[in-house]
């Protein structure tokens, strides 16, 4: 005889009976206790059991462990039946069809942060590793069902009205992009008069009244639930003038290039001292600011920046000439470095005055109608050039005059992750003002709300509150600051470990006393171009100097050729409204 249940100290009979009286308790799941509780009932009490033979209390455990065997599975199946949802019970999935809604034709804001994405336009036959933002957009508006497109389907603008005023590259981030696209609406479609003719169709008019506004779906909040943390709607415009277009609409685009103050960590000692331009010398890793400020401003007004963008054959450009009305270094308001060591005598620059702490944040700001492809980055590139030491200011007039300069140098752009189109404007269309005019809704604008006391007080997917635009912009903000945190917390505690070795009376000297360096050719340093690593150039060759590339119309008319396209069709192509800066 098999017994399953350990018991100590007890012959075969005291084990039959503690186990029938239940002073020793299977170790039985759920379905089987509930058996076994109810074969107890209707049992002989335990003084009978005692009078039993050890045969008789075998045949009695036989029979009750049939009877819990067939207990246990009359309790799961019943259990089982009760938690499982038969599938015809379950809740039908409605069926969506836009022949029941109206659309209507908006404008979103959009920003996004560019390092995660393969650029913001989306192109079908170029497959890459990282997605654009244009296909999480697509996907989003899919998603929420505000266009009509099925989402196996690839991404797909058609019927969509779809425009938009920039197109970034790789890397390249945006805070004001603009796109137009025709969604779906909460206006009530008209009603058929039923009385009407057959083959005529009246539409009689809404009885209930609909504000184009407090009425509508709250857009940026539907894509805000569904799209990356690194892409937000901003804001939708409900009104859009007359053939709009986010792209031909568009006449002052915006953009910002960042920078630190240092460009690179300082060398201390007569080791990081360069000779510069007109026999100055400075630490390397400081840029001249108010040079790069002077130089900058060569690039307003009309010019030929043919030597200011890269040459993409497909695009087939022949007009270069754009307007610059605004281009700036400027000094980001609370941007401090926060590194101390900085500040320290041995870091710091010699030949800038500065009143009080060195390290700073700036930007390039550039206003313009349009750009062409990675214009900008050139420009910068060539900003760094000049701050550093490597260029005077007059390559930029060397540069814009393209009689004197036909073909472009080489030289290497700036990096991608510091550009941002900072905005995008649309004036009126007789308006000279540099004004937006178009009326943009953000998440919980009292105009948006019909309770004027939730605007404020939002506990959705607004801008303050759970899951608001802030809120979500906020924990992103919060997880990278914490990472720049330690990050300069862990360069601060390697400095000033490594000055802790010695005295810095025996280890540095004053600036004004530094011996002179021991390579005094300015042409021999690291490349700062805006990224996080320097480039080694060797013996630095200036601009003019360098190499040139094929002229435009050379390198346009051998693509157009190898397609079959006519000259005829590359003269009457107009790019100048393009935007494509980044």
């Amino acid at each position: 005889m098999r017994i399953l249940y350990r018991v100590k100290r007890l012959d075969a009979r005291q084990t039959l009976c503690a186990v029938l009286n239940r002073k020793i308790r299977p170790q039985h799941s759920v379905h089987q206790t509930l058996a076994y509780s109810t074969l107890r009932e209707g049992m002989p009490k335990a003084f009978e059991y005692r009078q039993w033979s050890n045969e008789q209390l075998v045949a009695r455990v036989t029979e009750l462990e049939e009877q819990l065997r067939r207990k246990n599975e009359e309790v799961a199946a019943t259990f089982n039946a009760n938690v499982r949802r038969s599938p015809a019970n379950r809740k039908k999935r409605r069926e969506f069809l836009p022949s029941k809604y109206t659309t209507r034709y908006i404008a979103l804001k959009i920003a996004y942060l560019g390092r995660n994405y393969n650029g913001f336009e989306y192109h079908a036959n170029n497959k890459t590793r990282l997605p654009t933002v244009e296909e999480e957009l697509w996907k989003a508006l899919v998603k929420t069902k505000l266009i009509f497109k099925d989402e196996a389907e690839d991404v797909s603008w058609e019927g969509c009205e779809y425009s938009k005023a920039g197109r970034t590259d790789k890397g390249v981030s945006a805070f004001g992009q603009v796109i137009g696209i025709r969604v779906r609406s909460n206006r009530p479609r008209p009603e058929i008069d039923a009385e009407a003719e057959e083959g005529e169709d009246i539409e009689k008019p809404v009885e209930k009244s609909f504000d184009p506004v407090r009425d509508e779906i709250p857009y940026p909040r539907f894509l805000n639930r569904v799209l990356p943390e690194d892409i937000r709607v901003l804001a939708w415009c409900p009104s859009l003038p007359e053939d709009f277009s986010a792209r031909f609409s568009c006449r002052q685009r915006k953009y910002r290039y960042f920078f630190t103050q240092p460009a690179h960590c300082p060398i201390p000692g007569a080791g990081g001292i360069t000779k510069r331009r007109a026999g100055l010398q400075e630490r390397e890793g400081w840029l001249d600011v108010e040079t790069m400020r002077k130089a900058a401003h060569k690039f307003l007004g009309w010019h030929d920046f043919r030597n200011f963008h890269k040459l993409d054959p497909s695009r087939q450009t022949t007009n270069f000439e754009r307007w610059i009305q605004r281009a700036e270094i400027e000094e980001v308001p609370f941007s401090s470095l926060g590194m101390a060591f900085v500040d320290r005598s041995e870091f710091a620059p010699m030949s800038m005055d500065y009143p009080e702490r060195y390290q700073r944040v700036y930007s390039f700001t550039v206003w313009g109608s349009a750009f062409l492809y990675h214009q900008v980055r050139h420009m910068a590139a060539i900003l760094f050039l000049i701050g550093q030491g490597f260029e005077e200011p007059s390559v930029i007039d060397d540069l814009l005059d393209v009689e004197k300069t036909s073909r472009k140098p080489v030289y290497e752009i700036a990096d991608e992750h510091p550009l941002v189109l900072w905005d995008c404007l649309f004036p009126g269309e007789n308006s000279l003002e540099v004004k937006d005019s178009l009326l943009w809704i953000y998440p919980d604008d009292q105009h948006e709300s019909r309770d004027q006391n939730q605007a404020f007080h939002s506990t959705g997917n607004g801008r303050y509150g759970p899951a608001g635009v802030n809120e979500s912009l906020w924990a992103l903000w919060y997880r990278k600051k914490l990472d720049e945190v330690l990050s300069t917390q862990l360069l601060e505690q390697v400095v000033l470990q490594e000055i802790g070795k010695t005295e810095l009376a025996n280890l540095f000297k004053k600036p004004s006393s530094l011996p002179p360096p021991a390579n005094s050719n300015p042409r021999y340093a690291r490349h700062f171009n805006g990224g996080d690593t320097l480039r080694s150039t060797g013996n630095y060759v200036p601009i003019a100097e360098r190499a040139t590339m094929e002229p435009a119309d050379v390198v346009n008319a051998r693509w157009a050729k190898q397609k079959g396209i006519q000259p005829n069709d590359i003269a009457s192509k107009d790019t100048s409204t393009d935007d494509e800066g980044g």
